[in-house]
């Protein structure tokens, strides 16, 4: 009996590892074109029509760049997970920019319509070619000193943005 344990224990912690080496290697080149470094600032307008640098790094706090397109999809699920971060972590200092899109009064609704609090900015080429936005959405986590600790790209679940965030403050 002791035997059958083993072995089944054996034959399911080999599935964990391979699943966890897929997960890592599609991570990997999803994000391996991506920024990395010190971030790239650019003085953006913001909705209310201020115009301030991003990403701007108020108190020394961990930074969460967010990028999407309001015409995306995936962004309009993965969205609503930042005013969640902002609640739980508010020593997290979130800033979401918007691309790709054919109006100001598009990202405007797009906003409204999801209910973000986080300041959203609007952005331009110049900005999806500095930080290498080839895919909506697409999210950074800065450190205190604006140095890039951790990407993603695609639907990312609160939890998913959590543990990056996570990640980059214990670890980095």
């Amino acid at each position: 009996m002791q035997g059958r344990f083993l072995k089944y224990f054996k034959s399911i912690a080999l599935q964990v590892i391979i699943f966890a080496a897929f997960v890592s290697s599609m991570h990997y080149f999803q994000t391996r074109n991506m920024a990395s470094g010190r971030a790239v600032a650019f003085r953006l307008s913001s909705l209310s029509g201020d115009s301030t640098t991003v990403p701007f790094n108020s108190e020394g706090k961990i930074s969460l760049i967010y990028f999407f397109a309001p015409w995306c999809r995936v962004c309009k699920l993965s969205m609503s997970n930042l005013n969640k971060i902002q609640t739980d972590m508010p020593y997290v200092n979130i800033q979401v920019v918007a691309l790709d899109y054919e109006s100001k009064d598009d990202v405007l609704a797009f906003v409204q319509e999801l209910g973000i609090t986080a300041p959203v900015f609007y952005g331009a080429e110049d900005v999806r070619k500095a930080w290498r936005i080839s895919a909506y959405p697409s999210y950074y986590v800065l450190d205190e000193d604006s140095v890039i600790r951790a990407k993603a790209v695609g639907y990312s679940s609160k939890y998913g943005m959590m543990a990056k965030i996570l990640w980059s403050k214990w670890f980095n």
